[in-house]
Protein backbone atom coordinates (compact mmCIF):
# COMPACT_ATOMS: atom_id res chain seq x y z
CA UNK A 1 0.00 0.00 0.00
CA UNK A 2 1.25 3.20 -0.76
CA UNK A 3 4.05 2.83 -3.42
CA UNK A 4 4.38 4.38 -6.29
CA UNK A 5 3.65 2.41 -9.34
CA UNK A 6 7.05 1.81 -11.43
CA UNK A 7 5.69 3.95 -14.43
CA UNK A 8 3.81 6.63 -12.46
CA UNK A 9 4.90 9.45 -12.90
CA UNK A 10 5.60 11.59 -9.64
CA UNK A 11 3.78 15.13 -8.39
CA UNK A 12 4.83 16.99 -5.71
CA UNK A 13 2.30 17.20 -2.63
CA UNK A 14 1.02 20.11 -2.10
CA UNK A 15 2.89 22.11 0.46
CA UNK A 16 5.41 19.58 1.20
CA UNK A 17 7.85 20.93 -1.22
CA UNK A 18 8.63 18.72 -3.87
CA UNK A 19 12.43 18.22 -4.50
CA UNK A 20 14.39 15.71 -6.77
CA UNK A 21 14.78 12.46 -5.64
CA UNK A 22 18.14 12.01 -4.04
CA UNK A 23 18.26 16.17 -3.91
CA UNK A 24 21.10 16.10 -1.07
CA UNK A 25 20.83 19.50 0.40
CA UNK A 26 23.57 21.05 3.32
CA UNK A 27 22.47 20.97 6.81
CA UNK A 28 21.43 24.57 8.14
CA UNK A 29 24.08 25.99 9.95
CA UNK A 30 23.00 27.06 13.23
CA UNK A 31 24.20 29.77 15.68
CA UNK A 32 26.34 28.33 18.31
CA UNK A 33 24.88 29.67 21.74
CA UNK A 34 27.14 31.59 23.81
CA UNK A 35 27.52 28.52 26.50
CA UNK A 36 28.24 26.14 23.36
CA UNK A 37 31.28 27.46 22.65
CA UNK A 38 32.35 28.46 25.25
CA UNK A 39 31.68 24.49 26.31
CA UNK A 40 33.78 23.96 22.73
CA UNK A 41 36.81 26.28 24.29
CA UNK A 42 36.00 28.10 20.99
CA UNK A 43 35.67 31.67 23.45
CA UNK A 44 36.50 32.88 27.01
CA UNK A 45 36.17 30.43 30.46
CA UNK A 46 33.18 27.80 30.67
CA UNK A 47 30.24 29.47 32.51
CA UNK A 48 27.76 27.25 34.21
CA UNK A 49 24.62 27.35 32.36
CA UNK A 50 21.70 28.21 34.74
CA UNK A 51 18.31 26.40 33.53
CA UNK A 52 14.75 26.06 34.88
CA UNK A 53 14.10 23.41 32.61
CA UNK A 54 15.73 20.81 30.08
CA UNK A 55 16.11 23.81 27.60
CA UNK A 56 14.54 22.46 24.75
CA UNK A 57 13.97 25.13 21.32
CA UNK A 58 12.40 23.22 19.16
CA UNK A 59 12.37 19.31 17.46
CA UNK A 60 15.34 18.66 15.44
CA UNK A 61 14.32 15.24 13.69
CA UNK A 62 11.59 12.31 13.88
CA UNK A 63 13.05 8.73 13.73
CA UNK A 64 10.83 6.55 11.95
CA UNK A 65 12.65 2.37 11.81
CA UNK A 66 11.56 0.50 8.13
CA UNK A 67 11.87 -2.99 7.24
CA UNK A 68 13.20 -1.48 3.54
CA UNK A 69 15.16 1.38 3.36
CA UNK A 70 15.47 1.91 -0.34
CA UNK A 71 11.44 1.26 -0.11
CA UNK A 72 10.86 3.83 2.10
CA UNK A 73 13.55 6.25 0.45
CA UNK A 74 11.32 6.02 -2.74
CA UNK A 75 8.22 6.95 -0.79
CA UNK A 76 8.90 9.61 1.00
CA UNK A 77 10.76 11.20 -1.63
CA UNK A 78 8.17 10.66 -4.86
CA UNK A 79 5.04 10.53 -2.47
CA UNK A 80 5.78 13.17 0.08
CA UNK A 81 8.15 15.33 -1.50
CA UNK A 82 11.12 14.84 0.43
CA UNK A 83 14.76 15.75 0.22
CA UNK A 84 16.94 13.15 0.61
CA UNK A 85 19.43 14.94 2.79
CA UNK A 86 22.03 12.51 3.90
CA UNK A 87 22.49 8.73 3.29
CA UNK A 88 21.98 6.06 2.80
CA UNK A 89 24.50 4.57 5.08
CA UNK A 90 25.90 1.46 6.36
CA UNK A 91 27.10 1.76 9.87
CA UNK A 92 27.77 -1.12 12.49
CA UNK A 93 29.54 -1.47 15.58
CA UNK A 94 29.72 0.03 18.68
CA UNK A 95 29.53 3.59 17.16
CA UNK A 96 26.01 2.77 16.95
CA UNK A 97 25.15 2.28 19.91
CA UNK A 98 23.30 6.01 20.62
CA UNK A 99 20.93 4.30 17.96
CA UNK A 100 21.03 0.89 18.51
CA UNK A 101 19.84 0.59 22.15
CA UNK A 102 16.98 -1.89 23.29
CA UNK A 103 19.27 -5.34 22.26
CA UNK A 104 18.28 -7.40 25.14
CA UNK A 105 17.09 -10.79 24.32
CA UNK A 106 17.97 -10.41 20.37
CA UNK A 107 21.07 -12.12 21.46
CA UNK A 108 23.01 -9.35 19.22
CA UNK A 109 26.24 -7.91 20.96
CA UNK A 110 26.40 -3.85 20.35
CA UNK A 111 29.87 -4.49 18.75
CA UNK A 112 27.84 -6.50 15.86
CA UNK A 113 24.71 -4.41 15.31
CA UNK A 114 24.54 -3.46 11.63
CA UNK A 115 22.17 -0.76 10.58
CA UNK A 116 21.44 1.48 7.48
CA UNK A 117 19.97 4.81 7.93
CA UNK A 118 18.84 8.17 6.13
CA UNK A 119 18.13 11.50 6.77
CA UNK A 120 15.30 13.42 4.92
CA UNK A 121 14.15 16.53 5.14
CA UNK A 122 11.48 19.34 3.99
CA UNK A 123 11.86 22.86 3.83
CA UNK A 124 15.21 24.94 3.98
CA UNK A 125 17.45 26.38 6.16
CA UNK A 126 16.38 27.08 9.65
CA UNK A 127 12.43 25.99 9.24
CA UNK A 128 13.68 22.91 7.98
CA UNK A 129 12.10 19.58 9.34
CA UNK A 130 13.87 16.45 9.48
CA UNK A 131 13.08 12.93 8.81
CA UNK A 132 15.60 10.67 10.18
CA UNK A 133 14.54 7.05 8.60
CA UNK A 134 16.82 3.15 10.25
CA UNK A 135 16.67 0.24 8.99
CA UNK A 136 18.08 -2.40 11.23
CA UNK A 137 20.18 -5.24 9.59
CA UNK A 138 21.86 -7.36 12.42
CA UNK A 139 19.18 -7.83 14.31
CA UNK A 140 16.56 -7.46 11.52
CA UNK A 141 13.54 -4.69 12.26
CA UNK A 142 10.57 -6.47 13.34
CA UNK A 143 7.18 -5.97 14.60
CA UNK A 144 4.67 -3.72 13.19
CA UNK A 145 3.04 0.00 14.17
CA UNK A 146 0.22 -1.33 17.14
CA UNK A 147 -2.74 -0.83 15.68
CA UNK A 148 -5.02 0.66 18.49
CA UNK A 149 -5.42 4.61 19.14
CA UNK A 150 -5.24 4.05 22.71
CA UNK A 151 -1.75 1.92 22.49
CA UNK A 152 0.54 4.53 24.73
CA UNK A 153 3.11 6.18 22.91
CA UNK A 154 4.01 7.97 20.02
CA UNK A 155 0.50 7.90 17.54
CA UNK A 156 1.23 9.53 14.70
CA UNK A 157 3.25 12.40 12.30
CA UNK A 158 1.43 15.11 11.08
CA UNK A 159 2.45 17.30 7.95
CA UNK A 160 1.58 20.75 7.13
CA UNK A 161 0.19 21.10 3.81
CA UNK A 162 -1.66 24.11 1.72
CA UNK A 163 -4.65 21.87 0.85
CA UNK A 164 -5.63 18.68 2.81
CA UNK A 165 -8.25 18.32 -0.13
CA UNK A 166 -5.90 18.45 -3.19
CA UNK A 167 -2.95 16.09 -0.61
CA UNK A 168 -5.16 13.70 -0.15
CA UNK A 169 -6.51 13.57 -4.21
CA UNK A 170 -2.81 13.20 -4.99
CA UNK A 171 -2.37 10.33 -2.02
CA UNK A 172 -5.31 8.23 -3.15
CA UNK A 173 -4.21 8.83 -7.03
CA UNK A 174 -0.71 7.23 -6.05
CA UNK A 175 -1.81 4.52 -4.45
CA UNK A 176 -2.28 5.61 -0.76
CA UNK A 177 -5.41 4.17 1.56
CA UNK A 178 -6.89 6.43 3.61
CA UNK A 179 -7.24 5.92 6.78
CA UNK A 180 -10.42 8.43 7.90
CA UNK A 181 -12.57 10.55 5.99
CA UNK A 182 -11.32 14.28 5.50
CA UNK A 183 -12.20 15.84 8.67
CA UNK A 184 -13.19 19.42 8.73
CA UNK A 185 -12.43 21.50 12.08
CA UNK A 186 -15.85 23.32 13.36
CA UNK A 187 -13.35 25.59 15.54
CA UNK A 188 -14.05 29.91 15.32
CA UNK A 189 -11.21 30.53 16.50
CA UNK A 190 -7.39 29.21 17.26
CA UNK A 191 -4.96 26.94 15.19
CA UNK A 192 -7.66 24.72 13.81
CA UNK A 193 -10.32 27.12 12.50
CA UNK A 194 -10.38 26.89 8.79
CA UNK A 195 -8.68 23.61 9.15
CA UNK A 196 -9.17 20.32 8.14
CA UNK A 197 -6.97 17.13 8.69
CA UNK A 198 -7.27 13.23 7.10
CA UNK A 199 -4.36 9.93 7.99
CA UNK A 200 -2.75 7.59 6.45
CA UNK A 201 0.48 4.87 6.90
CA UNK A 202 3.29 4.74 5.00
CA UNK A 203 4.27 1.38 3.52
CA UNK A 204 5.74 0.42 7.04
CA UNK A 205 2.11 1.00 8.58
CA UNK A 206 3.33 4.39 10.41
CA UNK A 207 0.69 6.17 10.72
CA UNK A 208 0.75 9.97 9.03
CA UNK A 209 -1.24 12.95 8.78
CA UNK A 210 -1.64 15.87 6.98
CA UNK A 211 -3.38 19.13 8.39
CA UNK A 212 -4.37 22.86 7.04
CA UNK A 213 -6.91 24.26 5.29
CA UNK A 214 -9.18 22.67 2.99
Amino acid sequence: MGRVGRHQRSRPLPGLGRLPLHHRSPLPSRRRLPHQESSLGLSGPRKELQMSNAGITSIFHVNIITRDMDRAIKWYTEVLGASLIDGPYDGEGLSTRAISFGLDGTGVEPEDVKIRYALLGWGEGEDQTFLDLIESVNPASFGSVHPSVLHVGLRRICFTVESVQKSADFLVANGVELLTPIVEFDATEGPLEGHACVCFTDPDGTVLEVFGPM
